[in-house]
């Protein structure tokens, strides 16, 4: 079991050295927070958390994650994530209700995804500088627009099973809809989708054994009112863990 409590006061962005008042948008916006998990088997973990920032809004979050081993090299992975945001300032429309699941089959070197969002409530999911753990938010997109629905299919491939270890393959396509187009000005289409591509590659022997080094692509079709429109980009990706020691 874990269990972990705290108070965010101040913030600092990624491109900052400074420190601003106020944990997201303004001096009194302090967040507190309490959760923990606790895995009840090697199988079954959740997770619960309560938070709230002192002007804006108060949020509670559910996860649970649980694999079941089918045999013969087979396992299902099923991963529920839920978040509750409600108003705590006159004026704003920040009620919202977040919900996915997410069912991965893998067996041997291959993996099988598809999972299912849903967004309800008085407006999408505002996460402002903060990060969330619903199973469609992928490269470019996070499918979080009022009222959206969204569907994922994904397909994984480990190289090991061709003789290639360290070699990595994901395939992904996600579409969304039903979005609620009067909450953004100007925007006719309520349907969007998104396609990821990912080739990585870790470095397995020698003076750079570790060595991570990843390409991603990702299209993206929607309204050009809504997340800033069509976007076509790659990404190059290089990590490394030091162990200290």
């Amino acid at each position: 079991m874990f269990v972990e409590a705290g108070r965010m006061t101040h913030r600092s962005d990624r491109n900052s050295a400074a420190q601003d008042k106020g944990a997201f948008l303004g001096e009194n916006d302090k967040v507190t927070y309490l959760g923990g998990t606790y895995q009840f088997s090697p199988a079954l973990i959740t997770s619960l958390y309560t938070s709230k920032a002192d002007d804006l809004w108060r949020r509670h979050n559910l996860g649970i994650n649980h694999t079941a081993e089918l045999g013969n090299g087979m396992a299902l992975n099923t991963d529920l994530s839920h978040y509750h945001t409600s108003d705590r300032s006159d004026g704003s429309d920040l009620g919202n209700k977040a919900t996915s699941l997410a069912l991965t089959l893998t067996s041997g070197y291959h993996a099988i995804t598809g999972a299912y969002q849903r967004m309800s409530g008085d407006s999408g999911y505002e996460y402002f500088d903060g990060a969330w753990y619903l199973a469609n938010s992928v490269q470019y997109l996070d499918f979080n627009a009022k009222d959206e629905r969204s569907w994922h299919a994904a397909y994984q491939y480990d190289f090991a099973g061709a003789g290639i270890p360290g070699l990595g393959f994901t395939a992904r396509y996600i579409r969304g809809s039903n979005i609620d187009t009067d909450a953004y000005a100007g925007a006719t289409s309520d349907t969007r989708w998104e396609r990821d591509f990912a080739l990585d590659y870790t470095i397995q022997q020698g003076a750079l054994a570790g060595l991570n080094l990843k390409w991603m692509n990702a299209t993206v079709r929607q309204d050009r009112n809504i997340d800033g429109g069509d976007v076509d980009e790659n990404r190059v990706v290089a990590s490394y863990t030091w162990n200290l020691l």
